[in-house]
């Protein structure tokens, strides 16, 4: 009996002891299986977290996305009004320089300025040249040195002698000032007075010289054309002015246009007569120049000289300065584009009074007539307003007859009979 009750009393610890670790194990099993839940809860807090962390960067780099975007849009429409605005700008300015050229450009069934660039008839200011290439621009005109049509080149011209004879001028002119006003000697002012008023017009007389690129005027007859027809000009000038005294006394400065310009017209007709060697537009265009040349330098150095007796030798300078800076918008370009008008007519044709009567001639010369005589005005705008306009009309229908002479030499190039007697 107590054998058998210790068998039980072994058998319940045994079963006791089982249920205890089974007790244990099924605890450390609940608690892992919490502690697992727990976890899963926690990381589930956190991956709601990071989600919530992650929207919220997201919501605000889209916001700054689209606050970039709407000023990137802004600043683009700010441009394009701009660029718009700057554009309509410029579309005006370009119609109004454009109707500008338009109706001075075009005045005697002209057509316009054609390829005319400031780029390329500026273009040679600062172009480096030989003494080779001097030589062939100076001596042309003789048979052996004026290029057939098949070898003259029809691309724009492109002046730069004209440049380096203007700036070399202007130093052996103010190199006599500089003289004078370091020894006051009287026999200087001479040398002041030429070199001054021959400077600037001798310089733009040989622009006119290399705009004729047909190359067959030689130089000499240039410039015995400047003497001769500074007189002759001066001349017939004196004669209707002696009688049209009357009128010039009532009438003003501006009247002086009515005479200036015929006389010098009619000098260039009479020193010409016969010439039939040079019948192209261009070539009236310089020999046109050279007559208004003589007369401008002339006048220059009359206006000096008195300006010095009657004051002093200041005011001489400054005389010849003012008439210097002015000189190449007055008679040089008046009277060329008398002469190319009325050669664009004549041709290589006799002169005759029925060429003064076609409007492709009497046009452009009549708006000479008037810019002289606004030049000569008392209605001045301020800052020389009147002269820079006069002065760019006169040079805009200059370059509209530089246009046809240089389509008259691509004509003539092309085979096309430009002239009946040569």
């Amino acid at each position: 009996m107590s054998s058998d009750n210790q068998e039980k009393s072994q058998r319940e610890k045994k079963d006791r002891k089982k249920a205890e670790e089974l007790l244990k194990i099924t605890e450390e099993a609940e608690r892992k299986a919490r502690y697992q839940k727990e976890q899963k809860q926690r990381e589930a807090k956190e991956r709601k977290k990071a989600a919530d962390l992650l929207n919220k960067f997201e919501n605000r780099f889209n916001e700054k996305k689209e606050h970039r975007k709407r000023n990137s849009y802004a600043k683009t429409e700010s441009k394009t009004n701009t660029k718009q605005n700057s554009h309509k700008k410029s579309s005006i300015d370009n119609v109004s320089s454009n109707m500008f050229v338009n109706i001075f450009g075009k005045i005697g069934e002209s057509k316009g300025l054609g390829e005319f660039s400031f780029g390329k008839f500026f273009g040679g200011f600062n172009r480096k040249f030989s003494e080779e290439e001097l030589v062939k621009t100076l001596f042309v005109g003789t048979p052996s040195t004026t290029p057939s049509i098949d070898e003259v080149s029809i691309n724009y011209p492109e002046p730069w002698l004209c440049y380096k004879l203007t700036l070399t001028t202007i130093i052996i002119f103010y190199g006599f000032v500089f003289l004078f006003n370091q020894s006051q000697n009287p026999n200087v002012i001479p040398a002041i007075i030429f070199t001054g008023s021959f400077a600037v017009p001798i310089s733009t007389l040989v622009l006119f010289f290399e705009l004729n690129i047909r190359r067959n005027v030689p130089f000499w007859v240039v410039v015995k054309l400047i003497l001769s027809g500074a007189i002759l000009s001066f001349l017939i000038a004196e004669i209707l002015a002696s009688n049209t005294s009357s009128i010039y006394s009532s009438t003003g400065a501006w009247f002086a246009s009515l005479i200036e310009e015929p006389a010098k017209l009619l000098a260039l007709i009479i020193l010409t007569l016969g010439k039939k060697k040079y019948p192209y537009i261009l070539n009236g265009l310089l020999l046109g120049a050279a007559v208004g040349c003589g007369f401008a330098a002339f006048e220059s150095s009359g206006y000096a000289l008195r300006g010095a007796a009657i004051k002093d030798a200041d005011y001489m300078i400054n005389i010849i300065q003012l008439r210097g800076i002015l000189a190449p918008f007055m008679h040089i370009v008046w009277t060329s584009v008398a002469g190319a008008a009325l050669w664009r007519v004549k041709k290589d044709n006799s002169f005759s009074f029925n060429h003064l009567q076609n409007r492709k001639f009497y046009m452009p010369f009549i708006l000479m007539i008037i810019c002289h005589a606004l030049w000569n005005s008392p209605i001045q705008l301020p800052l020389m307003g009147t002269l820079v306009i006069c002065g760019l009309i006169a040079w805009i229908v200059a370059l509209s007859l530089v246009n046809l002479g240089i389509e008259q030499i691509s004509e003539e190039k092309s085979g096309k009979k430009v002239f009946k007697n040569i």
